[in-house]
């Protein structure tokens, strides 16, 4: 296994970008960051293996981590198997989110995670949250953030914060709003049902039905 400062695999097979040779670690794929690439699309398999490699060495949710990184969520929910993406293949990645993994190590995020920054995106989210009917107390356990400090933060009292609480609020948002989404298809489906279920009933179906019977 190799260190937390270089977490790259030995080799890399890159699709896709116009690279077939084996790629050295610490050197950037060829092809991967070439203009003419910033359509392709890499081999999912060794960026998979980053994906959750800086999950074990980080102890982030996978969301947290999906932000760190710049990767879209979806794509990393993918990388690592989880939810639906573990009942479908995925074998490549865009070359731009490959590129992402590529650059970054367990170090730098942590890093980043502890550096100071404006707490407007925080704010925005946690007010969000609070105006769709989760309480402070919920929120803290949604954020794993203390609860005064989700006041101080949804308040504006507190005007700075790190990087990592700003990931940690993004991602109950982001939680907040797929169970929104599955909610309402879910409300969608059962609205169609009794539709379904009163529908005049064809030849077949009328077939079936014994007839009344009659009066003596």
């Amino acid at each position: 296994m190799t260190d937390i400062a270089n977490p790259k695999p030995p080799h890399l097979h890159l699709v896709g970008c116009g690279a077939t040779a084996p790629v050295a670690p610490g050197d950037v794929p060829a092809g991967l960051d070439s203009p003419e690439a910033s359509t392709g699309w890499v081999d999912a398999a060794p960026f998979r293996a980053m994906a959750h490699r800086l999950m074990a060495e980080t102890g982030w949710h996978w969301r947290v981590l999906a932000l760190a990184t710049d990767v879209p969520a979806g794509t990393m929910r993918a990388l690592l198997g989880l939810g639906r993406a573990a009942r479908h293949e995925h074998p490549r990645i865009r070359r731009s989110d490959a590129l992402s993994l590529w650059e970054r190590d367990a170090g730098y995020l942590l890093a980043r995670a502890a550096r100071p920054e404006l707490a407007r995106t925080t704010r925005i989210c946690l007010r969000v949250l609070i105006a769709r009917g989760h309480t402070v107390r919920t929120i803290s356990t949604m954020t794993a953030l203390p609860v005064h400090l989700v006041i101080e933060l949804a308040s504006g009292r507190r005007r700075h914060c790190t990087a990592m609480t700003t990931w940690r609020c993004r991602a109950a948002m982001q939680s907040h709003a797929e169970k929104l989404r599955a909610g309402q298809s879910r409300r969608r489906r059962d609205a169609a049902q009794p539709a379904l279920m009163t529908a005049p009933e064809g030849p077949d179906q009328a077939s079936i039905a014994p007839a009344p019977a009659r009066a003596a």
